[in-house]
């Protein structure tokens, strides 16, 4: 017994090793982002997904160095995070978030989880993290995480008025707190991303899609700040060869590959284990 202790402790030692010469282009350092705020909830988490406490638990508790929150839009162009299709799942209102005004949205109670039993959580504006993050003399990175699968059957000129009124609400944001510095937009939508490249240049786009040489050409070539991906969809040549395009690179999704992430190198990685993710790397 004593034996297999000392190999499992062995190899969870040289698992944990800080990496060394890191190169990336985010002053060659991995960025620690929580995902959804501080992850998912479970064993590591009592807060619910997305929500404002979860963002401000990630970044003061456990100094991340940035959050990723999933945002959409109220029928009144009003930016809230929250990452599921239809409000039934995850709140105490019902139906799709564009087909409620902003006040009606902030009544919505998010479901309770875990150790948060008793408490009340509810649905809140993008706009009260940035108000929180763009004054503070160290700036967390925001990325903002775009779905172009809307659901609830929006389609056509409504889903184009969607894109757009979208896009404009973030602009206005990140223009009144100054913030396009510290905020980095991302959606699994080429076409999304070109037209916030057309009528936004100022904001800072990651492609989110499947990676490989073409697509990382093409982001290069449209002015794409960087590219996001899958651990498992991304090889450490991909990313190597992202960066020599000018490309930052995220990397989510990585469940407990931390040292495989770690080792691509990596600009960003999302985690919903914070602290597990920062001892890996030894930070």
């Amino acid at each position: 017994m004593r034996i297999a202790l000392y190999i499992l402790f062995i190899f969870l030692f040289s698992a944990c090793q800080k990496p060394e010469n890191v190169s990336n282009l985010n002053n060659n350092r991995i960025a620690v982002v929580g995902h959804g705020g501080n992850g998912l909830p479970g064993l590591n988490d009592d807060l619910p997904f997305d929500s404002y406490e979860g963002a401000v638990k990630a970044l003061e508790f456990y100094n991340a160095d940035g959050v990723e929150l999933d945002v959409k839009l109220s029928a009144d162009s009003v930016l809230f995070m929250y990452h599921d299709k239809e409000l039934d799942a995850s709140t105490s209102c019902t139906g799709c978030m564009f087909d409620h005004q902003s006040t009606e949205l902030e009544q919505c109670t998010l479901k309770n989880v875990t150790a948060s039993i008793g408490t009340t959580y509810y649905l809140s504006r993008l706009e009260k993290v940035l108000s929180r993050y763009t004054q503070t003399a160290i700036k967390p990175i925001i990325f903002l995480d775009l779905h172009a699968d809307l659901g609830c059957g929006i389609s056509g000129t409504r889903k184009e008025w969607y894109y757009s009124a979208t896009l404009y609400a973030i602009n206005a944001l990140l223009s009144k707190y100054n913030a396009y510095d510290q905020v980095l937009v991302q959606a699994n939508s080429f076409d999304w991303m070109m037209e916030a490249r057309t009528k936004f240049p100022a904001i800072k786009l990651f492609l989110d899609v499947d990676i490989d040489e073409s697509n990382i050409t093409e982001a290069a070539a449209n002015g794409f700040y960087g590219i996001a991906c899958k651990n498992g969809n991304i090889s450490k040549e991909e990313i190597t060869y992202a960066h020599a395009k000018g490309l930052r690179v995220q990397v989510y999704g990585i469940g407990g590959n931390f040292t495989d992430a770690i080792n691509k190198y990596p600009d960003y990685i999302l985690s919903d284990n914070i602290t597990l993710l920062q001892n890996t790397l030894n930070y």
